[in-house]
């Protein structure tokens, strides 16, 4: 019998700060904001997006509502894991897996060269979360280095 993870993820219900130590902001956008936060049950840290409702429109809350759903549904090492979302009045907060090494493209700027071995591990990696998604119709539309992140362990 398999188990689809996504009954496990659900709207939550409560005040975030009940369940999360707000840290620091990690990034700052058009919509929002990251911030790393940790789970007080296990000390775990995690990530946390804001989407500010007032900055979007529907069509966008659409899209974000559509994206929650299939993120839902994915189990690969290789794809952000979401674990809960909530809403108030204000903004949209996506809970998903902190993954600390920063940005594929920030490293590609600093590194300037990439060794063969190093390079041929991203792509096996990118490509292996690919296969995953185009296996369940689902197409990512957007990689770009900007939003590939790289875990601090790799």
């Amino acid at each position: 019998m398999k188990i689809d993870k996504s009954v496990f993820v659900h709207e939550q219900k409560g005040k975030i700060k009940q369940k999360y130590r707000i840290l620091e902001t990690l990034g700052k956008g058009s919509y929002g904001e990251v911030k790393k936060i940790q789970y007080r049950a296990t000390g775990e840290y995690r990530a946390m997006k804001i989407i500010r409702k007032e900055d979007v429109g529907q069509q966008y809350v659409d899209s974000l509502l559509n994206e929650i759903d299939i993120l839902k549904k994915l189990d690969h090492p290789n794809i952000v894991k979401i674990y809960e979302f909530y809403q108030d009045k204000l903004s949209f907060y996506l809970i998903t897996e902190f993954i600390d090494g920063g940005e594929l493209f920030e490293k590609i700027s600093k590194v300037k060269v990439f060794c063969e071995d190093d390079a041929a591990n991203i792509m096996k990696q990118l490509l292996s979360a690919v296969v995953y998604c185009h296996n369940r119709k689902i197409v990512h539309r957007d990689l770009k280095p900007e939003n590939l992140l790289l875990d601090s362990h790799s």
